[in-house]
């Protein structure tokens, strides 16, 4: 018997330790994206020190770039369709659908940029502190996209 409890608890071990970890698993990435977006904003806005008019001014400006968004989204249905018939036709057209991708990624490009000059606008109403503090932070990989993006920053191997 002795012999064999080493290799029992062994075996407990392993199972507890991946029980435990599939229970840590589920809880960090099923959580509900909508409070971890909230907890970074809040993160962001503890390690800022912000004002409650700077506060403002971010939620405000997070909105705007959730509209945006919204927009393009709007949009996707139309383009999907348009591209879904260029495939549809007997031969392929390769300009056509270069235009439609062109369009598409244009429309993108400006909202980013759009996104950029109101981003810009707002760091102008912080300190010389808080926006150097914003911009170490804005230089960690995702941070903008979990501030201003849907959540999950795109994987880096797409």
């Amino acid at each position: 018997m002795r012999a064999k409890l080493p290799w029992v608890l062994l075996a407990v071990s392993l199972v507890a330790n991946a029980v435990l970890a599939g229970a840590v698993y589920t809880l960090t990435s099923t959580a509900d994206p909508a409070a971890k977006r909230a907890a970074h904003v809040e993160s962001v806005i503890q390690r800022l020190g912000l004002n409650p008019e700077q506060r403002d001014g971010l939620l405000a400006l997070r909105e705007k770039a959730r509209q945006g968004r919204q927009g393009m989204r709007e949009g996707r249905k139309s383009r999907r369709a348009a591209f879904l018939a260029e495939l549809g036709k007997p031969a392929f057209d390769r300009a056509g659908v270069l235009a439609l991708m062109e369009a598409r990624s244009a429309e993108r490009r400006s909202r980013i940029v759009d996104v950029a000059q109101d981003l810009h606008a707002y760091l102008a109403t912080l300190s010389p502190e808080q926006r150097r503090e914003f911009l170490a932070m804005a230089r960690e990989r995702g941070f903008l996209y979990r501030l201003f993006g849907r959540g999950r920053p795109p994987r880096a191997d797409r």
